[in-house]
Formats: C-alpha cells, structure tokens, sequence
C-alpha cells in the first residue's frame, strides 16, 4: 500500500494522483485527546462529529496512523497515541477500527522500547549492520506482546525491548 508519508501542510490535488493517499496524523491525535485526555465528559459527545484530522484531507483521500514512529515516546503520555499508556491504548485501537467515518486506518505495528533510540530487537545501539529477530519463534509462536489489562503499561512491560 502507498501513501505519502509527509507532504507539507495542505494537499495540492496532484500528489494522490501519482503517489496514493495522504498520511493524517491528526485524526488519531483528536480521538486520542477526547478519549484519554479531555476531563470534561461533556465534551465526550464531540468525538460523534469527528470527520477529519488535517484540514482538506478527506477519507477518500486519507491513511489514518494510529501510532507512528515520530510520536513515540519513552514514557507513556495519555496524549500520545502509545502503546506504553496499556488497556487505554487498547481500547483506542478499537474505537479507531469501529469508527465508520475512516476508510483507510493503520494501527502501530512496531516494537516494545526503552528509549526512543532504539531500533527493534536485534538491533541495539551503536551497531552499523543488524538483523532484527524474526516475530515468529522457531516453536511458531510469536512474539508479540500481550493485551494490555490496566493504565498505563507496568514499567517492566512499556520498557521491554521487543
């Protein structure tokens, strides 16, 4: 799939004829705001009206990132998007992928980190080549992390380089 990763702030009509969608970072941003850190829940409600994220990006044009590199933090941050923030996170997720109004949504597929320098596992600091380690094991499980029951992550699991 191929969208337009960054490409300044206001969509021209030309780029999603050659290169495909618009990446807006801005709805998830929004949802996350009204779910995790608006403490007024007479607001809640607004969240229904939700239909964009970055001015003159429309669903038919739009990608919808639910947690990408650049938002990355090495805390949880209830108004970042992370999977640190734990069952919170998990339930955002949700929302994101029952929402009605976007056509097109990506939800993080990366890896568990203690610092935002990191690279994925098998790739530590300071190295100039690596392989990452493989998500499925040889036993075929994986190695992904598990559903996240509380808010946010304990610290052993939102630091666990995997």
């Amino acid at each position: 799939y191929v969208y337009m990763e960054w490409w300044g702030e206001f969509p021209t009509g030309l780029h999603e004829k050659y290169i495909g969608n618009y990446r807006d970072v801005a709805f998830a941003g929004k949802m996350t705001h009204a779910l995790a850190v608006e403490s007024n829940l007479t607001k809640l409600p607004k969240l229904l009206d939700l239909t964009q994220g970055v001015f003159g990006v429309h669903d038919d044009d739009a990608l919808y990132p639910m947690a990408f590199h650049d938002k990355r933090t090495n805390t949880a941050m209830r108004s970042e998007a992370s999977y640190k923030n734990g069952l919170e996170f998990h339930q955002q997720q949700k929302f994101f992928l029952a929402w009605p109004r976007t056509t097109r949504v990506m939800l993080w597929g990366g890896f568990g980190f203690s610092s935002t320098q990191q690279g994925p596992p098998g790739c530590e600091l300071g190295q100039e080549l690596c392989t990452p380690e493989p998500i499925f094991k040889e036993d075929s499980t994986t190695a992904c992390m598990p559903t996240p029951t509380r808010s946010p992550l304990p610290a052993e699991e939102a630091q666990k380089h995997q």
